[in-house]
């Protein structure tokens, strides 16, 4: 029996590889025979760099780099050949950060650009950069200073980091590129299909969880909104009103209108890069799973998208979840014919996230037990 494992991360708890360990230990702790396949995967978010190393045949780089408040760290990417994965959480992301730190008007994405840089001094000729996670609301300004963009206030200064500095946006001098940019091909990842400004754009939707407090919202929206009209007159290229042009706080915007870059769907992104269909080619189940199943999960995250490409197989798939708001005929629509929760009515999450390691080894148990009553 070959079984493959295909699982984002828990987030805050075990990352993709270790969903897919703790199970495969619970089921050959019955079935030691067991052909466990195991395909670390990620929707474009944190950890989808790490996801992808192995499947790529990818280096891991580590680099130098400012975090969101412009201290130095180490943060890693993935790099096969001329193709880097980057996530953008590990040089500006939330993880980054304490509670009391959060502050969209000084967090800046300067870090991911140096990232960016690197890259293409190492060899990168296609670089695909995950976007979620991200603890700013600079609209890529950040970024794009690394990469040698003037942004310049009405007296000609470089503005300080942070929606703080691009509140004072006045010229941006795109002809300052690092040259070697143009032979590049960017592609953002995301599932965020937010414009950059406006009740749905980045600051108003996104804003909260990076610090920004209530009556800060209608400002950072209008600061990013005027920085898009510059930006738009600059790059001749619209951007405002784009879908995902306000992911990972308006950087769709800054990607799209300073790197030409392509917005490509999460999940199938990554699927694509693993040329999933031919790894699952041949197996009998496939276990996927993620944190949370709730409502945005139908909209084509992990384990939807991964069972979704399944069942074009005519697969059976479980998915093994932190917890699930769907209940059974939604999942099922979906693909996923058995739903396995770890947490039941009583366990909090603190205890579900410190346990994490043994709950899965016991799904991984329960899962053979099905089977084998099934006689599978």
């Amino acid at each position: 029996m070959k079984i493959v494992i295909a699982s984002d991360s828990f987030k805050g708890s075990a990352s993709s590889l270790e969903v897919a360990d703790f199970l495969a230990a619970g089921m050959k702790s019955i079935r030691p025979d067991l052909n466990v396949q195991k395909l670390p995967v990620a929707d474009g978010g944190e950890g989808t760099s790490e996801a992808l190393l192995d499947a790529l045949g990818a280096d891991r780089v580590s680099v130098e780099v400012n975090d969101p408040l412009g201290r130095m760290i180490t943060a890693d990417y993935a790099l096969a050949g001329g193709l880097a994965v980057i996530d953008m959480a590990a040089a500006s992301g939330l993880n980054l950060l304490r509670a009391q730190e959060l502050d969209p008007y000084r967090a800046s994405t300067y870090g991911t650009g140096q990232m960016i840089l690197d890259a293409v001094e190492k060899g990168a000729n296609e670089i695909y950069l995950g976007l979620g996670g991200s603890a700013t609301n600079d609209g890529g300004i950040g970024m794009a200073q690394a990469l040698g963009v003037g942004a310049l206030t009405a007296t000609g200064e470089n503005i300080a980091p942070g929606a703080a500095g691009l509140a004072d946006l006045h010229t941006l001098n795109l002809s300052a590129l690092d040259s070697r940019l143009s032979q590049l091909h960017f592609y953002a990842i995301c599932d965020v299909t937010n414009p950059l400004s406006g009740d749905n754009g980045a600051s108003y939707i996104y804003g909260p969880q990076k610090g920004a407090q209530t009556e800060d919202l209608a400002d950072l929206d209008r600061i990013l909104h005027r920085y898009g009209q510059i930006l738009e007159q600059t790059s001749g290229r619209k951007v405002i009103k784009q879908p995902g042009a306000g992911a990972a706080g308006g950087m769709g915007a800054g990607l799209l209108g300073i790197l030409q870059a392509e917005l490509k769907p999460g999940i199938d992104t990554v699927l694509d890069l693993l040329h999933f269909e031919e790894q699952i080619r041949g197996a009998d189940l496939l276990i996927t799973g993620e944190g949370k199943l709730d409502q945005s999960s139908l909209s084509g995250k992990a384990a939807v998208g991964i069972a979704r490409r399944a069942k074009k197989l005519e697969l059976p798939v479980f998915a093994v979840v932190g917890s699930s708001e769907l209940d059974t005929a939604c999942v099922q629509e979906k693909g996923i014919d058995l739903l396995l929760p770890l947490m039941n009515g009583s366990m909090s999450l603190e205890t579900a996230i410190a346990e994490v390691g043994s709950l899965l080894f016991e799904q991984g148990r329960k899962i053979i037990e099905i089977l084998e009553s099934y006689d599978f």
